[in-house]
């Protein structure tokens, strides 16, 4: 919380200005240049001259959880823990950039597969394994042919991806099903685009390509996996193959790795032969 004797110039009052990503990658990013006193970062979370305190305490700690910042007080050059009651002396500590590598390492270790069963040694120090992705494969239907079903949809849901990533609205709107396509299809995932890049910041990348649900059965009754939050009313069973996802990196390091951002699922069906997207989400989360 923040301390109510709090008291700062008048370019620095308290309002309410919500916390985004956007400032807390404008924020990193002239970390990496210099050393800020940690009296200057309040105009990275500010509306005009009135900066909210709130949202730098919140920008702060998520940048010191990424380990990519430190706190240090000037006078000893000692890291300190941050607390939000120093800002009622910020002239005398700065934030200072830690470098990616610990963040990367973080990332990494959450998103990390594990090395199969069948491990092949060649010869001391030389071995042949397979890596076996974090995810999980909900499957409705038949075993036999599954992973060709699941290499089609993951193929597709990565070109989706790279047309979104490039802003091609159009190519993404042609990978739409009849249901979903209409005069202002292309418009309105544009809008809704950029929109959350206001505030989350431009996606440089995307990654983590996942199939969550197949479907490889007859696709004629209702299933466990049904969910209204994936199929419209009035989807046509006999076309739903599958719903996957990917994450849109907007805090996004040199070597990589994704540090924050969103993910969106697609909902895919299969008209004519061709793979197509019935229905598409954007949300937070991991």
């Amino acid at each position: 919380m923040i301390p109510g004797s709090l008291r700062l110039p008048r370019w620095q009052e308290l309002i309410t200005v919500p916390h985004t990503l956007a400032r807390e990658k404008n924020l990193l990013h002239a970390l990496v240049a210099r050393d800020l006193p940690l009296s200057e970062v309040f105009g990275y979370f500010a509306s005009g001259k009135k900066a909210d305190l709130q949202a730098a305490e919140l920008g702060i700690r998520r940048l010191l959880s990424h380990q990519l910042i430190e706190l240090r007080q000037l006078s000893s050059r000692e890291q300190v823990d941050f607390d939000a009651e120093l800002f009622q002396c910020a002239e005398d500590y700065q934030l200072v950039f830690a470098g990616y590598g610990a963040g990367e390492w973080q990332v990494a270790a959450r998103n990390k597969g594990r090395l199969g069963p069948n491990i092949e040694q060649i010869s001391e120090h030389h071995y042949l394994a397979a890596v076996e992705t974090a995810s999980l494969l909900d499957l409705d239907g038949r075993l036999e042919d599954a992973t060709v079903l699941f290499e089609r949809v993951r193929a597709f849901t990565h070109r989706f991806a790279l047309h979104l990533i490039k802003a091609e609205y159009g190519a993404l709107v042609r990978q739409f099903s009849r249901d979903l396509r209409c005069d202002d299809a292309e418009q309105r995932i544009r809008d809704k685009l950029q929109r959350r890049q206001k505030t989350e910041g431009t996606y440089e990348i995307f990654d983590h390509v996942a199939v969550a649900n197949l479907y490889n059965g007859l696709g004629r009754r209702a299933t466990p996996l049904d969910d209204p939050d994936w199929w419209p009313k009035g989807t046509d069973r006999k076309s739903r193959r599958a719903v996957t996802c990917f994450q849109l990196g907007s805090l996004v390091t040199p070597g990589g790795a994704i540090l924050d951002g969103c993910y969106m699922s697609l909902s895919i069906v299969e008209e004519d032969g061709l793979l197509r997207v019935r229905h598409y989400r954007l949300y937070t989360g991991n």
